[in-house]
């Protein structure tokens, strides 16, 4: 009766044990894959964030320029700038 418990729970532990090892490299597998995908976002972000506000920034010189030009320089030319280009900004200088 001993020998039959002692296997009994030789075996639990074997198997108990086997499905943590394969659950604990499946987290670790997932982990790994994640950490993989969040790069390749962040670099995609960046670049399409970076290809707007360049295009922006290229019509907001060539309309300062053009008021510059009709408008003479006593007129300036007024820039509200919302609250997605004020954190944008502040994100951008803290990389630098």
């Amino acid at each position: 009766m001993l020998q039959e418990l002692e296997f009994g729970l030789y075996i639990t532990a074997v198997g108990m044990g086997g499905v943590f090892t394969i659950l604990s490299l499946l987290a670790l597998f997932m982990y790994l894959m994640g950490r993989v995908d969040r790069r390749n976002m962040e670099v995609k972000i960046e670049q399409t964030e970076m290809e707007i506000i360049n295009r922006n920034e290229e019509i907001a010189i060539i309309s300062a320029a053009l008021a510059y030009h009709v408008e003479g320089e006593a007129d300036v030319v007024p820039l509200i700038g919302s609250d997605s280009w004020k954190k944008f900004a502040r994100e951008y200088s803290l990389r630098r």
